[in-house]
């Protein structure tokens, strides 16, 4: 007896799975992330796509109790069909090539007939063409269809299909974090409704579950907060915002989101402090230093607002944003309005209802 190896198998050894009495081979199947599993008697195997994917149900494997990384009795091994290497190292099982096709056998068994799935066949074999990092590197990120990633070839045009049985977080992320920069507004323009804010909202909670897989991964908290900030959620992105700061400080995008969502959330304070961290890291950014102005300002230090207004004037005299910065910090200067201590009151005088337009005027994404 046989099985036939497709793509990234992982293959058991069932005498040895049953001597360990975690799991009947039965179990093992109901275990197993996807439907490709089988058995001939003497091996258990499930194929997976990816290698990754083949590595993630091992590691479960393991977590179970099972050995499978000692050589060379483990009770799994991992059979790639692309260049016929087991791993680990094991003395039990035998793989050849038949025909097109990969089989495998338990060493000092007779592999007559072969176990497969339906459609397989030794002429045809499973059909797949390997992709290596290389290959990756010709291929472009398209979409991501349930757990199926889809790519297209850059020369020919091609669609290529990966399919996963764990979480693409990889695909997930760069779809969701498309869909977010596409559609993201400014603080203070009009929210997202509709269709558009389902969308973002999907989008988020996608990247919400790549980073329970990478807690880490700075990038993924900085567009849940844009997609939060997108759809008024300003609490939860300032949460975003921030845990991306804390990760990745020095981040321009991420100091400067982190800033804007502490202005939208009355943490005057917390805005100052991670924006002066901003211009130190970025000084000749006249867009940089206008947000530092507007920052000083609010926290009722007047003449570093002047002193740093007329610093980012001095290195584009055409920044109509800071033009204006400089024109509400002389009303201040002069007594002609009180200074204000928040957005929300930062753009009349003296009184007047701010005007609307206050927010898209500071652009704290130019």
């Amino acid at each position: 007896m046989a099985i036939a190896v497709e793509a990234f198998c992982v293959v058991g050894n069932l005498q040895a799975i049953e001597a360990a009495d975690h799991l009947s081979h039965e179990d093992l199947t109901t275990l197993a992330p996807n439907n490709t599993a089988l058995d001939d008697g003497d091996l258990w195997r499930c194929s997976f796509m990816a290698e990754s994917d083949a590595a993630a149900f091992v590691q479960r494997l393991d977590e179970i109790g099972f050995n499978t990384s000692t050589g060379p009795g483990s009770d799994f091994v991992i059979v790639n069909e692309f260049d016929l290497e087991v791993t680990p190292y094991c003395e039990w099982l035998e793989v050849a090539q038949y025909q097109k096709g990969i089989i495998a056998w338990k060493t000092g068994s007779n592999p007559e007939t072969v176990t497969a799935r339906a459609g397989w066949s030794p002429e045809n074999g499973s059909g797949l063409t390997f992709g290596n990092r290389h290959r990756m590197n010709d291929l472009e990120f398209v979409r991501l269809d349930g757990s199926v990633e889809v790519f297209r070839d850059k020369e020919t045009g091609e669609l290529v299909y990966i399919g996963r049985t764990e979480t693409p977080v990889e695909a997930l992320y760069e779809t969701s974090a498309s869909l977010i920069q596409r559609n993201s507004i400014s603080p203070g323009q009009p929210r997202l409704r509709g269709k558009i804010r389902a969308e973002v909202e999907k989008a988020v909670a996608g990247l919400v579950e790549v980073v329970a897989h990478h807690p880490d991964f700075w990038r993924a908290h900085y567009f849940i907060g844009k997609g939060r900030e997108s759809i008024g959620d300003v609490e939860n992105a300032y949460t975003a915002f921030n845990r991306a700061f804390e990760i990745n400080p020095e981040g321009e995008n991420v100091c400067r989101g982190l800033a804007s969502a502490c202005l939208a959330t009355d943490r005057i304070e917390q805005a100052l402090a991670v924006s002066i961290r901003e211009a130190t890291l970025f000084p000749d950014s006249e867009q940089t230093l206008g947000n530092l102005a507007i920052c000083y300002l609010l926290n009722q230090q007047v003449p570093a607002a002047r002193k740093t207004i007329d610093a980012a004037i001095r290195l584009n005299p055409s920044d109509r944003v800071n033009e204006h910065t400089g024109r509400l910090i002389r009303s201040v200067e002069t007594g002609e309005r009180a200074c204000p201590r928040t957005l929300a009151n930062a753009g009349g005088k003296k009184g007047k209802k701010r005007p609307a337009s206050f927010w898209n005027w500071l652009m704290w994404w130019r």
